[in-house]
């Protein structure tokens, strides 16, 4: 694609951004289309956000999507927000509608369809450990939470922020889960989690080009052989967590499922065209495939 004076643009704020890859996903599906349309990475300080949200009502701009750790920050310089947005509480893509700004989230859409219907057969008999308290953690107790699990269990080294969520949850379900809390102590759960069916990471733990790069909140010894071990980092596609799944017998669920399924739903909303998946997996998997050498 030949870009000019009549190329638009779609955004992506976070920080740090080293690690995204949603450019290359996004630009693959925008390509595909031959729409003259650039998908870029901002990575920006605090005080730079809400210069950067206005910035985003620009005639030439689409949209953005919206990751750590702004995806709550953000709510309160938007225009209006889509009922799932509202309803969780974070927004990761965000919609110029005629210079409005439009809140959406598609987190949670992304994560529970990244599953296979078996991994979420008979949800009101299943347990979930989410570890996290952020804007993916949300997205993913909501999208839990609409399918009637049993039980979710909140792991976070604040237990404030642990209390804030929770209590958000509670006062919005509708359905009959129930929401407890255990604590991250020095990066590792405190007690027992071998009972949960699912088990959630949605924190950096173990991404590449972090400090958190090597840390796993669980040992093989802390996961049950018959669980579901999904983490939301995709880079690397293997994380520390995912080895010790394996070690532990257990199923895993790649980050990278959730980028694109998310991803495609963003997409659809900025462009009005279905979104490739297969294109963007592919052009996903080319990139980590070097990336995990």
């Amino acid at each position: 694609m030949k870009y000019d004076s009549n190329t638009t643009e779609i955004k992506i704020l976070g920080y740090p951004l080293k690690h995204t890859l949603s450019p290359t996903i996004q630009q693959a599906a925008i390509d595909y289309y031959n729409l003259p349309i650039l998908f870029h990475a901002v990575s920006l300080k605090e005080d730079e956000l809400e210069p950067q949200i206005n910035a985003l009502r620009n005639l030439s701009c689409h949209g953005a999507n919206v990751t750590i750790p702004y995806k709550e920050a953000v709510i309160p310089l938007l225009d209006d927000l889509d009922i799932t947005a509202s309803k969780i509480g974070a927004v990761n893509t965000i919609l110029n509608r005629k210079q409005r700004l439009i809140g959406f989230n598609t987190d949670a859409d992304g994560f529970i369809t990244s599953f296979s219907q078996e991994h979420l057969s008979n949800p009101e008999n299943k347990s979930a450990l989410i570890i996290g308290a952020g804007g993916a953690a949300r997205a993913a107790a909501f999208a839990l939470i609409e399918i009637g699990i049993d039980l979710i269990v909140i792991a976070n080294r604040n237990k404030k922020r642990a209390y804030n969520l929770i209590n958000e949850l509670n006062s919005t379900k509708i359905k009959n889960t129930k929401i407890s809390y255990v604590k991250i102590q020095n990066d590792i759960l405190d007690g027992n989690t071998q009972k949960h069916n699912l088990v959630i990471n949605a924190t950096p733990y173990g991404m590449m080009y972090s400090s958190l790069e090597s840390i796993t909140p669980l040992k093989a010894s802390n996961i049950d052989s018959n669980s579901v071990v999904f983490d939301m980092v995709y880079i690397p596609s293997k994380t520390p967590l995912l080895k010790e799944a394996e070690k532990a017998g257990a199923q895993t669920i790649s980050g990278s499922a959730m980028l694109v399924n998310q991803g495609a739903k963003s997409f659809e909303l900025w462009t009005g065209k279905k979104a490739p998946k297969e294109i963007m997996h592919s052009a996903l998997n080319s990139v980590l495939y070097n990336k995990d050498k």
